[in-house]
């Protein structure tokens, strides 16, 4: 019998965040508008810093957005139209959509069971070729493979970007989410686990020059007011207050990840055996930060309209291959079979560390309710 002490579960909940830290984000914003300087400043910089270590790197530039971040990192990096790029068939648009900004050639990859970059589809290319990028991505805040990652590109003599933008705080076996390649790009849009209340992104990085090229990238191409531009940039520059309330965010990511382990520890004792329906698979060795609580079952469609009867708000995490988006249709010349799987068969439940006790087990009596249903029929 389904639970009747709740009524809902909804998909994101930062008024409960901003409810429990009320003071604090109220104060820090405060502060900011006070000082007179919103955009950049101390606040942007103690950012950085804290992201910086937090991701293992020297340096973290902070941009506006996670799709700005890996806008600017293309052109730091200099890839434009003499490049290919190797990028996951399977991922939020913004992996890819910079690409084609920048002019360069995205190569589109299936994915393997942990839905990230298959290596053993990429096939023959490599840098001998011209030159060649691959950006991994740590979807749903899954840990890579590092090791097999870093020594494949090496070999080819591929440039390796990581998109980072769900792996804030997971661990991706010997390297902290944002730790891979040349630089990695980070979100912290709101739905991430370090969220803003607005839109941020940075590129943490351990080479010292790049950082500065995307500092000046991200502010027209200039480093600092006074000084002439010397490549052609943006304006990208992260707000103070964002900054500010991030900072405050982060006194309480650790106790906000927490949560996330113990939801979804509850989650897989409910649906770990239930036939048919297959929970998240995490790789051995890697930590994941539980950004995404991604289902797979055949009658995905059903299972989401039956939520949503019973008030219950679910996401597919992705209707659509990147490579099936009409501004890729001249790059989309095969087939993805994991991918295409993954996109007709997987279902987003609510992850998110406000959900009460009560809610969390109203979503599992549900869930748990469709699929005896299911095995009746």
């Amino acid at each position: 019998m389904l639970s009747t002490h709740t009524q809902n579960a909804r998909f994101l909940q930062l008024d409960r965040e901003f409810e429990e830290h009320r003071e604090r984000y109220l104060d820090a914003v405060s502060a900011v508008i006070s000082s007179g300087q919103v955009v950049g400043g101390d606040e942007v910089a103690r950012f950085e810093v804290e992201i910086a270590e937090r991701s293992g790197r020297a340096h973290a530039v902070a941009v506006a957005s996670g799709t700005d971040a890996m806008q600017v990192l293309l052109a730091a990096l200099g890839i434009d139209r003499d490049w290919k790029v190797l990028v996951p068939a399977y991922s939020f648009l913004a992996t890819a959509s910079p690409l084609l900004h920048a002019g360069a050639k995205p190569v589109f990859v299936d994915v393997d069971e942990h839905c990230h970059l298959d290596l053993l589809d990429v096939g023959e290319i490599s840098g001998e070729d011209g030159p060649c990028a691959m950006v991994v991505a740590g979807l749903f805040g899954n840990g890579l493979d590092s090791a097999a990652i870093e020594s494949f590109c090496a070999e080819r003599d591929i440039l390796l970007i990581e998109d980072a933008a769900q792996s804030f705080g997971a661990l991706h076996t010997d390297h902290p989410g944002g730790g891979l390649g040349i630089a990695s790009t980070m979100s912290f849009a709101p739905t991430k686990t370090l969220p803003c209340f607005g839109n941020m992104g940075a590129v943490v990085t351990d080479d010292a020059p790049l950082a500065e090229r995307l500092r000046a990238i991200r502010c027209h191409g200039r480093a600092g007011s006074a000084n002439p531009a010397l490549i052609a940039g943006y304006n990208s520059m992260p707000s103070a207050v964002g900054a500010a309330m991030l900072n405050v965010s982060l006194e309480f990511h650790d106790q906000r990840q927490l949560r996330r382990q113990a939801i979804a520890d509850r989650y897989n004792r409910a649906f770990s055996g239930v036939l048919g329906l297959a929970i998240p698979s995490v790789r051995s060795g890697s930590t994941t930060n539980w950004h995404k609580y991604v289902v797979t079952l055949d009658r995905r469609d059903d299972l989401q309209a039956f939520l949503g009867k019973s008030r219950i708000v679910t996401q597919i995490h992705y209707p659509r291959l990147i490579p099936e988006e009409p501004i890729f249709a001249s790059h989309f010349n095969r087939s993805f079979p994991r991918a295409e799987r993954l996109s007709r068969m997987s279902l987003t439940l609510p992850l998110h560390p406000h959900l009460t006790d009560d809610e969390v087990g109203y979503v599992v009596d549900c869930v748990l309710a469709f699929c005896a249903d299911c095995r009746q029929q």
